[in-house]
């Protein structure tokens, strides 16, 4: 008897032990699984970032004069976002991506870059002027408060500002207890660029003075963490959030249509509709001043389908200039140029848009009369006869001053590339300066 005790004492010991050892063996497991995933993780996550910053590199090569060699006399004739887009597309995904209907062409024997371990997924090189720039908010002198640069972006910002979707910004006070005005906020962002110490007050008119009272540092230097204003143009369109006024809201609503390294001057060639829209509107003196007593608000009549119809005007110059680009234009012989070579042929171009689109339309095929034509083709962008007519040739619209505030040429590009490898992706955001002979990186930020 007890010898069979001994042995069910030693069976149970057995056991145990082997259970206590199984437990060690699935947690040492466990972490071992654990480490590993974090060391694969930890290798992706750098494999992307060489991918994500190859497609940096490469860039920088296409728009280098020294890569185009005898060839670089063209750069500012061709559309370099596009033919870098496509050749980046050779070098990155070992595909031509054909700027005709969304076409791909995979090269056969060329993998691309990387396309063994990851795959860069996304490339997009865009003009950097395409966007309302806040370098035009400085003046050329300290001397000057009413320059031709600051009134153009200012009314550009203004008409950005009265849209009723950030209306309740400017309708309730914010955290620091004060309730800011569009004038308050635009008079800001000047300060913070400026040169000087005296604050910028924006008059109902919309033109600026300096004011008295405290200087541009007095409200910064009483928050927790105490900092001046800069006194020198934006770094990032990031750098908003320091400015007095600007929330969250207002600055998730401007980090994509502004620019902080644009000069004041919206290039027409990579412009969307709505800054395209923006810069007509800032050109229209009877808009401004029926702005005034309207901003902000949700209103029926007259303003408001005015602000729909230049809408709509800015949208028809885009499919113009997409046309322009077309290869069914010109026997496709524009397909690689810049649609608008100067800012003359943007407003020839522009007030004429109607007339490319009609040659480009399939309407004078059907038998249509010529104002059944117009009345189509304006409805499908939210205007009338009339309300173009005023816009195109009926003084609506200064033709003149808007040739002013756009430029056609551009050295400033936003790039932005995403890279997958496994489970890990990152996504490059850089800002690139054709400055002579050299291509510069003036911002990177990776993500």
């Amino acid at each position: 008897m007890r010898l069979k005790r001994t042995r069910g004492i030693a069976l149970l010991v057995v056991v145990t032990a082997i259970a206590i050892m199984t437990l060690f063996v699935m947690e040492f497991t466990n972490n071992a699984r654990t480490h590993l995933d974090q060391g694969v993780n930890l290798r992706d996550e750098a494999r992307a970032s060489a991918l994500a910053d190859t497609s940096l590199v490469l860039t920088r090569a296409c728009l280098d004069p020294a890569a185009w060699s005898m060839f670089a006399s063209m750069m500012d004739r061709l559309d370099l976002e596009k033919l870098c887009n496509l050749l980046l597309g050779v070098f990155t995904r070992g595909r031509i991506d054909v700027p005709i209907g969304g076409l791909s062409l995979e090269l056969e024997g060329v993998q691309g870059v990387g396309v063994e371990k990851g795959e860069i997924d996304q490339v997009t090189l865009k003009s950097e002027e395409a966007f309302i720039g806040l370098a035009g908010l400085s003046c050329p002198s300290r001397t000057e408060t009413n320059c031709a640069t600051r009134q153009l972006t200012a009314n550009k910002l203004r008409s950005l500002l009265c849209d009723p979707e950030i209306a309740h910004v400017f309708e309730k006070e914010q955290e620091d207890g004060h309730k800011y005005s569009r004038e308050e906020v635009v008079g800001n962002l000047i300060d913070w660029v400026d040169t000087d110490d005296n604050r910028i007050n924006v008059t109902p008119a919309w033109t600026f003075e300096e004011g008295a009272g405290e200087n541009e540092d007095g409200y910064y230097s009483r928050q927790d963490d105490r900092y001046r204003v800069k006194d020198s143009p934006f770094s990032s369109v990031e750098e908003l959030r320091l400015v007095r006024g600007v929330n969250d809201d207002l600055y998730r609503f401007l980090r994509d249509k502004v620019s902080a390294y644009g000069a004041g001057k919206v290039d027409v060639n990579q412009a969307s509709a709505e800054v395209i829209a923006s810069v007509l509107w800032a050109s229209c003196p009877q808009c401004a001043a029926a702005e005034g007593s309207t901003c902000g608000r949700e209103v029926e009549g007259g303003l408001e389908n005015a602000r729909r119809a230049f809408i709509g005007y800015g949208r028809m110059i885009v499919a113009a200039r997409d046309f322009l680009q077309s290869p069914f234009y010109n026997d496709g012989k524009n397909l690689m140029l810049k649609p608008f070579k100067n800012e003359n042929a943007f407003t020839a171009e522009s007030i004429k848009a109607l007339e490319t689109l009609k040659s480009a339309s399939m309407l004078s095929a059907g038998g249509l009369g010529q104002m059944a034509e117009d009345l189509v083709l304006l409805a499908q962008y939210g205007m009338t006869p009339d309300i173009h007519r005023a816009i195109a040739t009926g003084g609506l619209v200064d033709w003149q001053k808007v040739k002013q505030g756009i430029t056609t040429k551009t050295t400033l590009y936003r790039l932005q590339a995403q890279a997958t490898v496994g489970n890990m992706s990152r996504r490059v955001f850089s800002v690139l300066k054709r400055d002579g002979k050299v291509v510069r990186t003036l911002y990177y930020r990776e993500e």
